[in-house]
């Protein structure tokens, strides 16, 4: 990263708070929603809790408070880029594209399955559809913005 550089910092910078964005969204909806889910509704079943109903819970719950609180960090690297942080870009956000990429897949098959719908005289919820567009698109730019600055970082090894 060459510090001497504004354009290249600048860069960095926005991708930056682009990451503090994208990791504080899942960050304070899992937290939203474990305070939803444990402050106001009761959520042990009256026959007592099962190992793998916790575990389902407890996965719903962490798996976005991780990935929110690994995008921070990404974010707080990223303000002062050094070449050793392309490897942890290339692999989260190789990741980040699979799991953006599925959501537009998921997000295509539900279009498609809302259009069956309306042409069966349904389609009451078909805005319902373009959901995984918000989670999917996103990710899928931020992941492709991030393995160019990824390989931008590297080749300054």
């Amino acid at each position: 990263m060459n510090q001497t550089q504004p354009r290249s910092l600048v860069f960095f910078r926005l991708l930056a708070v682009a990451h503090g964005i994208v990791g504080l969204v899942p960050l304070f909806l899992s937290v939203w929603f474990g305070g939803l889910v444990f402050g106001r509704v009761r959520v042990v079943p009256e026959h007592g809790v099962s190992m793998g109903w916790f575990m389902a819970l407890a996965l719903a719950l962490l798996l976005p408070l991780a990935f929110g609180v690994w995008m921070l960090v990404l974010a707080f690297r990223l303000w002062r880029p050094v070449p050793r942080l392309a490897g942890q870009m290339f692999w989260t956000h190789l990741i980040v594209l699979l799991v953006g990429g599925f959501h537009c897949v998921l997000g295509i098959h539900a279009i498609r399955a809302a259009e069956r719908s309306t042409a069966a005289g349904g389609g009451l919820l078909s805005p319902v559809a373009f959901f995984p567009f918000l989670v999917g698109v996103p990710l899928v730019a931020l992941a492709l913005v991030s393995l160019v600055a990824a390989s931008r970082l590297k080749r300054e090894r």
